[in-house]
């Protein structure tokens, strides 16, 4: 029922509604965060070793059944050299994005609505509400950039 979706906790307010109705997502500034330890990162680009995996790894990107067919078809050294490339792209991008504090905004969404504390923490004592939403694009039909977080108990050297 809600495979391949995005779920957004909110606690009720005139903002959180307001975002309810009006369809819109809300940002935060990184800068905002009340919590001096998030947004520490790494971010880890590997790509697969084996073949397999790496032709997941463009398929699962991958927007039109062109690209797709030329991941199936295009040999593995062309993958192996065109994914260098794009990570290396990702990674510069990234991390230009992610150092600016200021300008870049995050909209926090889970892909898991069991979590206890998910509701806990983000709903006001699991007294809100979550927002579901498939997968979606920008305005512009770009897909929304999203990256996943990983909690780890040992935190990045800066």
């Amino acid at each position: 029922m809600f495979e391949n979706k995005f779920f957004r906790f909110r606690q009720f307010s005139q903002f959180s509604l307001s975002e309810l109705n009006n369809r819109t997502l809300w940002f935060s500034s990184a800068k905002d965060f009340n919590d001096p330890f998030e947004f520490l990162y790494q971010l880890d680009l590997t790509l697969p070793s084996d073949e397999k995996g790496l032709r997941n790894w463009f398929l699962y990107s991958s927007k039109s059944i062109g690209e797709k067919k030329f991941v199936e078809q295009a040999d593995l050294e062309t993958l192996k050299e065109i994914a260098s490339r794009e990570v290396d792209r990702l990674a510069n991008g990234h991390i230009k994005t992610l150092s600016d504090r200021t300008n870049t905004k995050i909209c926090c969404v889970s892909d898991e609505y069991r979590d206890p504390l998910m509701w806990s923490h983000y709903t006001n004592g699991m007294t809100g509400f979550a927002i579901v939403y498939n997968p979606f694009d920008t305005i512009g039909g770009q897909t929304f950039p999203a990256l996943p977080v990983r909690y780890v108990k040992n935190l990045p050297s800066c």
